[in-house]
């Protein structure tokens, strides 16, 4: 989950001045991998600011000559696509062994506009350098991990909540079989990750989604449900994220359960009129949908977050992600290593 103040303040380049970094709640590497040393630089000084013990903390990890081995994770790629329930739940496992980055940069450079095959290349990049990831990331990665499960639906889910004066945002990625509803995500809150293939409606999945967030005194006040994903990683036809926005404030329950059904009927009726399919895919012959109407889409929504502290009760802030981030050194002179072949420590 994105903490924003407004927008996420991200970065034009990644060889900008360290001056006003104080001002930004994350950065973006955009320079690709291996990752350059003035991105690890800049990974390092904004982790020190983050970190209650300070540069000197920092300078002890960077500075020490020993790193404790780290496991690679096996990506859940192929395998049987008759039981999606277990599918779903190895793929979030894998997921959740990647682990929530804390480290104040994102990885990954993901822009939302891009086509499918672009998506899938981030992925593929994903699985190969085996870093933290947050919750967009997590939701593109789950695209390409579930594409080919037969009767599966994906399709994304965003909030925009408010706790005091800071806007925050996160993303998951629903998925329906068999008429039950769950969602594969990452987050620093276990209930606002992933949920299980157990709700009979979207509106009962969204509506838990909501109890969780008020649980941590956060109000969700923009609400973004997309249309179906295609299942074909090589589709030039890019994700829809905003067919339903609603804000949730503004309604009762009922209300809101309406809203919602209304937009999970105009999903299914969608899913029927693709070409060669059943109202579930992938589809033999075409794994495309067509293109939505957006005549019920409201005002434009962006992607929503969540709280401050990590999901395990025995670490938090930057611990569980830092711990899986390897040496520039060590990334650099094994360029096709995954990054996370060393690691060092940083407790909050």
């Amino acid at each position: 989950m994105n903490k924003t103040r407004g927008a996420v303040k991200r970065p034009p380049s990644d060889t900008d001045s360290q001056d006003g970094t104080d001002e930004v709640l994350f950065w973006i590497n955009k320079s690709g991998f291996p990752i350059s040393e003035s991105v690890w630089d800049r990974m390092f000084d904004h982790a020190s600011k983050l970190h209650p013990g300070g540069e000197s903390y920092i300078n002890r990890i960077r500075t020490s000559k020993t790193s404790a081995a780290v496991s690679i994770p096996k990506a859940p790629i192929g395998g049987s696509s008759s039981d999606a329930e277990r599918r779903v739940q190895v793929v979030q496992q894998y997921m959740c062994e990647l682990q929530y980055n804390h480290t104040g940069t994102q990885f990954f450079d993901i822009k939302k506009y891009r086509p499918l095959n672009s998506q899938s290349e981030s992925a593929k990049e994903m699985i190969k350098e085996s870093l933290p990831i947050k919750c967009l990331e997590a939701v593109i990665l789950g695209i390409y991990l579930t594409n080919g499960i037969s009767g599966l639906e994906r399709y994304p889910l965003s909030f925009r909540s408010v706790f005091g004066s800071k806007i925050h945002r996160h993303v998951v990625l629903v998925v329906c079989w068999n008429g039950l509803y769950g969602a594969l995500g990452m987050s620093r809150r276990e209930d606002l990750m992933h949920k299980p293939l157990h709700f009979t409606s979207l509106s009962d999945l969204v509506i838990d989604y909501i109890e969780s967030y008020n649980q941590y005194h956060h109000k969700v006040n923009k609400l973004k449900i997309g249309f179906p994903v295609s299942h074909d990683p090589h589709s030039h036809e890019p994700i829809h994220w905003k067919g339903l926005a609603v804000n949730p404030c503004k309604m009762d329950k009922t209300e809101l359960k309406q809203a919602v059904e209304k937009h999970a009927k105009d999903i299914r009726t969608w899913v029927r009129q693709a070409p060669f399919g059943t109202s579930y895919a992938p589809r033999s012959q075409a794994t495309s949908y067509p293109t939505p109407s957006f005549s019920q889409t409201t005002p434009r929504v962006h992607k929503a977050a969540d709280g401050n502290k990590s999901r395990p009760a025995s670490m938090n802030g930057l611990e569980r992600s830092c711990s899986r981030v390897s040496d520039a050194k060590g990334l650099k002179s094994t360029p096709h290593t995954p990054s996370n072949k060393l690691s060092f420590e940083m407790r909050i």
